[in-house]
């Protein structure tokens, strides 16, 4: 299980930040994890560069 912080998501997606928190509030896109008040990642796919 890799975790990717949303500069990451941002490169491999090539989707802006406003894009990826659009489609998350729209269901299309996987939700963050919160890894504690500040701070969230969203998990890698164990098959590659697809987010879960």
């Amino acid at each position: 299980m890799e975790l990717m912080k949303l500069t990451d998501v941002i490169r491999e997606t090539r989707l802006s930040r406003a894009t990826i928190y659009r489609l998350i509030a729209k269901g299309n896109f996987p939700k963050q994890i919160h890894l504690s008040e500040r701070a969230t990642a969203w998990l890698r796919n164990q098959g590659g560069s697809t987010l879960c």
